[in-house]
């Protein structure tokens, strides 16, 4: 298993949140506890790839620079920011978009992406720029729920997908959480012939 795998399998699986009729409170701890699992790999920043689904969400918000909270004390952070090499999570990020009409991505240097939970985020919720669903504080979810829960939503999933999925089972230690019963839901087989097809 690549981290490619991983990092495939939570933008597929931010899409397939956001696409459910749960409550917005629920798709942003989704969105923001499949971010956290995916530290768990040594996973690039994949955020932008699922832009519109999380700002649908409303767990991601894009401002233009100069309306950021700190941008008088930061400025310098925030005028070179689409310079920065490699983001992580919770920091502030470039903005990029799609153009159908060159069919590539376009990067605004003027807008800046923040999402639930940063502290950029707590700033712009303090500075009442975020109001409403987007500005309640989001709760990450035990890595075990998590999981099981984009399952159901997803429903059947196909092999490469399911590498990644239980690939977050194993390097998260939820597996350790998983019933027996739950084993052919996550893993395609029991728990035996798991064991004794990946076992020591």
């Amino acid at each position: 298993m690549s981290m490619h795998e991983i990092e495939d399998y939570i933008e597929e699986a931010v899409r397939v949140v956001s696409r459910s009729d749960i409550p917005v409170s629920e798709k942003r701890n989704l969105i923001y506890s499949l971010f956290k699992l995916e530290e768990y790999g040594d996973c690039g920043f994949t955020n932008r790839r699922t832009l519109k689904e999380m700002m649908a969400c409303q767990y991601t918000f894009v401002f233009d620079k100069t309306q950021m909270h700190d941008y008088a004390t930061n400025r310098d952070t925030y005028d070179h920011l689409s310079e920065q090499g490699a983001f992580s999570q919770g920091d502030p990020y470039s903005f990029v978009a799609y153009d159908a009409v060159t069919n590539t991505w376009v990067e605004h240097k003027d807008k800046v992406c923040i999402d639930s939970g940063s502290d950029a985020w707590r700033g712009m919720v303090a500075a009442g720029a975020i109001t409403g669903e987007g500005a309640k504080p989001v709760t990450r979810l035990t890595d075990v729920d998590v999981l099981r829960r984009v399952k159901k939503l997803w429903g059947p999933m196909d092999d490469y997908y399911m590498m990644g999925h239980g690939g977050l089972f194993l390097l998260s230690g939820a597996i350790d959480d998983l019933s027996e019963e739950e084993y052919p839901e996550h893993f395609g087989m029991t728990k035996q012939d798991f064991e004794d097809e990946y076992g020591d």
